[in-house]
Order: structure tokens, then C-alpha cells, then sequence
């Protein structure tokens, strides 16, 4: 009689390479806020002290939004502008860059952590606001 067992082992093994590489993505916004660039993400809003971006008098400037892959197989990159401010997001090999003007940050392991510089959050508790310095030092910003 044939032995099923290493077949199901099989398929289990397939079954979990598939959950882990299916892609994951994020919707964000950059916008202005409070006269600085913000960009709002289904994990984590991000606030930058040291990118001035405000609303042009008398006007309303809009912003950009798109999706950014935080999880999954394959490349992802992707470049928005907003009133001359650059954000470039790139993603490979389950690490997410974030360039938005001389400020670079990476999202790893599926969203779950943000690293700035030599810091690093955890985001698996639900969502932050982290405010970025001119210095590029981050802190969690207080509710």
C-alpha cells in the first residue's frame, strides 16, 4: 500500500509558501499637514518635521495617493510628487524603502516594523503616528 504522508507533507509545505508569498500592500496618502509633509499609510501615518509642505494661499494643493507593497514575492517601485517634494517607495525582497526627499526608511517583515536610521518600531500593535526630526531621529508622537 502507498503511503500518503509525504505527499501531505507536500502540500502543506506549498500551502505555507504560498500564505507567505502572496503580496500584501498598503494604501497611503502624502498630503500636507500643519504646514509639513505627511504621509498617512493603512499601518503607520508618518510626519516629516524637516519637508515644509504647505497649501498655496487662497488654494488647496491636493496631494498624492497610491498603494505600496509592504509583503510578497516580486519588485515594486513606485514614485509620486507633490508641490516639488519627491516620496519614492521601492520594494524586494520583503523590505519596503521609503525615500521622501533626503529621509529614508524601510518597513520589514510584512509592516510589522519600521526602521529609521538606527531606530526601529514596532507597528504590530496597531497603528502610530512616528514624526521624523530634521535630524532624522523619530519619536512616537504622543495622542
Amino acid at each position: 500500500m502507498h503511503n500518503p504522508r509525504p505527499l501531505i507533507l507536500a502540500t502543506l509545505a506549498l500551502l505555507s509558501f504560498g500564505a507567505c508569498s502572496r503580496r500584501q500592500t498598503w494604501q497611503f496618502s502624502l498630503a500636507p499637514h500643519n504646514g509639513k509633509a505627511r504621509i498617512d499609510m493603512d499601518g503607520v501615518t508618518l510626519i516629516f518635521e524637516g519637508v515644509p509642505l504647505v497649501h498655496p494661499p487662497g488654494g488647496n494643493l491636493g496631494g498624492a495617493s497610491g498603494s505600496l507593497v509592504v509583503a510578497g514575492a516580486g519588485t515594486h517601485r513606485i514614485k509620486v510628487t507633490v508641490a516639488g517634494r519627491s516620496f519614492e517607495n521601492s520594494y524586494a525582497d520583503g523590505v519596503n524603502t521609503m525615500t521622501l526627499e533626503s529621509y529614508t526608511l524601510m518597513l520589514r517583515e510584512r509592516g510589522a516594523k519600521l526602521q529609521v536610521g538606527t531606530q526601529e518600531f514596532d507597528l504590530a500593535q496597531g497603528k502610530k503616528t512616528i514624526t521624523i526630526a530634521k535630524d532624522g531621529t523619530a519619536r512616537i508622537k504622543a495622542e
